[in-house]
């Protein structure tokens, strides 16, 4: 998607674009609206920094690893907090 976007746009508003949608499919039925504020806004920075390896680097390989990563130490807090 990226990709599409930033041939049609340019390469900033190709990744501001997809790291828009990003935080926009993590949305979950039921949030209140400070839960829909934060999560869009987390996720959708993440995907900011995906965009900018996906940018920078040429390639999808290093946003995945970075991506593995955001979401285990998501999960260790998770359970840390538990």
């Amino acid at each position: 998607m990226q990709a599409a976007f930033t041939r049609r746009w340019g390469a900033r508003a190709g990744v501001l674009a997809q790291a828009l949608i990003f935080g926009l499919l993590h949305y979950q039925v039921g949030m209140d609206a400070a839960e829909v504020l934060l999560t869009v806004i987390a996720i959708g920075l993440t995907g900011l920094l995906l965009g900018v390896f996906r940018s920078h680097y040429e390639r999808l390989g290093p946003g995945m690893v970075a991506h593995g990563a955001f979401n285990a130490v998501a999960v260790a807090v998770a359970f840390a907090v538990t």
